[in-house]
C-alpha cells in the first residue's frame, strides 16, 4: 500500500494558477497597447487634417488682406484669375486662392470674397 500526501496536485494547481495569471496579464498588456497605437493614429491624422484648415484659413485672411490692398491702391481691382500666392516661402505659387470682387469699378461698394482650394 502506497500513501499519497498530494503535494503533486498541490504544485500542478499552483503552476496552472501562475500560467493563468500570466496569460491574462500579455492579453490585457497586448490590448492596453493597441488601444495606444490607435490613439496615436487618430490624434496625428486629426492633427493633419487641423493643420490645413488652420492654413486654409489664414490663406483665405491673407487674400483679404491683399485684395483690400489692391483696392486701395486702385479702385477699379477686379481680378479675373485666381491668384496665386506663396505658403511657405519657396518663392513658388502653390497654393490657388480665388478672390472675387463684385462691384467692380470706381466709388461702388466692393464685396470681397476668396475661396482656398486645399
Amino acid at each position: 500500500m502506497r500513501w499519497s500526501t498530494g503535494c503533486s496536485t498541490v504544485r500542478s494547481d499552483r503552476g496552472a494558477v501562475v500560467l493563468t495569471f500570466a496569460i491574462g496579464t500579455a492579453f490585457v498588456c497586448a490590448i492596453a497597447a493597441f488601444t495606444v497605437l490607435i490613439m496615436a493614429v487618430s490624434n496625428a491624422r486629426h492633427a493633419r487634417s487641423t493643420r490645413e484648415r488652420v492654413k486654409a484659413r489664414y490663406l483665405a485672411e491673407a487674400a483679404q488682406v491683399y485684395a483690400r490692398e489692391q483696392l486701395w491702391m486702385n479702385p477699379a481691382y477686379c481680378p479675373g484669375a485666381p491668384v496665386m500666392l506663396d505658403t511657405n516661402g519657396d518663392g513658388l505659387t502653390d497654393t490657388p486662392v480665388t478672390i472675387t470682387v463684385t462691384a467692380c469699378g470706381a466709388n461702388n461698394k466692393h464685396q470681397i470674397v476668396t475661396n482656398v482650394t486645399f
